[in-house]
């Protein structure tokens, strides 16, 4: 049997990396430059074991570096960004091995116009605060192959 390897990480977006939210890190850890090749760093052996990578907090400053880096290790980058300036534009990415997977149909949506949500009953909480929650049906539909 073969083995799959899937690695998820959220990389926080070096525009939401606040010295004022984050009090105990140090300017090192917050610095956009050095953060990127922590990253990356922790991303190399996962990328020598030929795993699927998906990234969460992709701002759009980074989807560069993280094309380049990946191309140069054989890999297929798709980033996918939805935020805002607030945020750099922030999404997702999937990186894979372009010697394992070859890419046949690939589609980047916005699933949310596509999800039913149904009101839920109030709950205490959302009385006091006065916030409406909902919930999401999702069904597991495939948008291509890898």
């Amino acid at each position: 049997m073969k083995k799959l390897n899937v690695v998820t990480y959220n990389i926080l977006c070096p525009k939401l990396a606040y010295k004022t939210y984050f009090t105990k890190s140090s300017d090192d850890d917050l610095d956009p430059n050095l953060r990127f090749q922590k990253i990356w760093n922790k991303l190399t052996p996962y990328i020598d074991d030929q795993a699927i990578i998906c990234l969460q907090e992709v701002g759009q400053n980074w989807v560069g570096k993280f094309h380049d880096n990946f191309s140069s290790h054989n890999y297929h980058f798709i980033p996918s960004l939805y935020g805002n300036f607030k945020n750099d534009y922030m999404g997702i990415a999937i990186a894979y091995p372009m010697n394992k997977f070859k890419s046949i149909n690939t589609r980047v949506e916005t699933i949310g116009p596509h999800i039913n949500t149904k009101p839920v009953k109030k709950t205490f909480l959302s009385k006091i605060y006065g916030f409406k929650m909902t919930f999401a049906l999702v069904p597991f539909t495939p948008y291509g192959a890898l």
